[in-house]
């Protein structure tokens, strides 16, 4: 089996003396392989970079940071169920409100464009409808259900700030 350099991006180091590199290579069956590396002799002894990754339905997230050696931010969850997908992308108070959304209303296609449009696509993707009734009673169960999920929303955003408080700086390679 042979891997191919397919991409090389390179971004100025965080102290401005050196450079990070990314080197992506794919494989004979198109599997992608970053690898990165710290040319810079000021920060090559002292960082390292981990990676976050995010599977939430479908998607999948990756966010690279350079983080102090010693240290770690490595976060790796992803969502299998409706009531997670829903718990990931919404917070308490605001999946609160799209319940009271789809009470004032007598169809999800009303609410398509609006603050609740995730959870009528979600819905529709897991259970291949999109009745009020039946959105409605999954949007109660996600709400009863929201604090159990390991990796809600609030669980999110509050991962990310000591994410960025353990010093992990983000790294976007162009």
């Amino acid at each position: 089996m042979s891997c191919e350099l397919i991409s090389t991006h390179t971004t100025a180091c965080l102290c401005g003396k050196g450079k990070l590199i990314e080197e992506v290579y794919s494989d004979d069956w198109n599997r992608i392989n970053p690898q990165r590396s710290i040319q810079c002799e000021h920060c090559n002894s002292k960082y390292h970079f981990e990676t976050q990754y995010i599977q939430h339905g479908d998607k999948s997230f990756e966010q690279v940071y350079m983080v102090e050696n010693g240290k770690s931010i490595s976060i790796k969850y992803s969502t299998h169920d409706f009531h997670q997908d829903v718990a990931c992308h919404y917070t308490y108070a605001e999946l609160q409100g799209i319940r009271d959304l789809l009470s004032a209303t007598t169809s999800c296609n009303k609410l398509k464009g609006s603050f609740a449009d995730f959870i009528i696509k979600a819905h529709k993707a897991r259970y291949n409808s999109i009745k009020i009734s039946m959105t409605r009673q999954h949007v109660d169960e996600s709400i009863e259900k929201y604090y159990t999920n390991k990796f809600n929303k609030e669980t999110i955003l509050t991962l990310q700030a000591e994410c960025e408080r353990a010093k992990g700086n983000p790294i976007y390679f162009t």
